[in-house]
């Protein structure tokens, strides 16, 4: 038995490409398809979104962070390095567990650092807090997590 689509529900199920998570008149289309949202920037891909939105838009690529010599965890987040450089990469903190283990976002360092600031905890894998920046709203942590 396969459960029906329910467009706002927060919810991204089988059909759907897009759910802002309610049916209000807010600009979004109510069938949920890419490009309901009026005025929003699209993206080719997750990481391209992440990259703009998560590491160039919370500071992570500035001068002081991970765009720098040395870098903060020998870790550059530019958008030439990115994805190369924490994708399936052991981590310097903890090099058992990967920066990013793609669909499995309780494995990955990377979440849980970013989480550990979202949620004013310290991380799982370290004892060293965000350093630079600001913490991500839940949202966009739920877009990273989901990566």
């Amino acid at each position: 038995m396969c459960l029906p689509q329910v467009c706002g529900n927060a919810a991204l199920e089988l059909g759907e490409e897009y759910d802002d998570g309610n049916q209000a008149d807010d600009g979004c289309d109510t069938d949920c398809t890419i490009g309901a949202c009026v005025g929003q920037e699209t993206y080719p891909t997750k990481f391209e979104a992440i990259q703009a939105v998560v590491f160039e838009g919370y500071g992570c690529t500035s001068v002081i962070c991970h765009n720098a010599s040395p870098k903060q965890g020998q870790l550059a987040l530019t958008s030439a390095n990115a994805y190369a450089e924490l994708l399936d990469q052991p981590s310097a903190i903890a090099p058992v567990v990967d920066l990013v283990e793609p669909g499995e976002s309780i494995s990955s360092v990377l979440c849980h650092k970013l989480a550990a600031g979202t949620n004013s905890v310290l991380p799982a894998f370290d004892d060293s807090p965000l350093r630079a920046g600001r913490a991500l709203t839940p949202e966009h942590l739920e877009t990273v997590v989901l990566l």
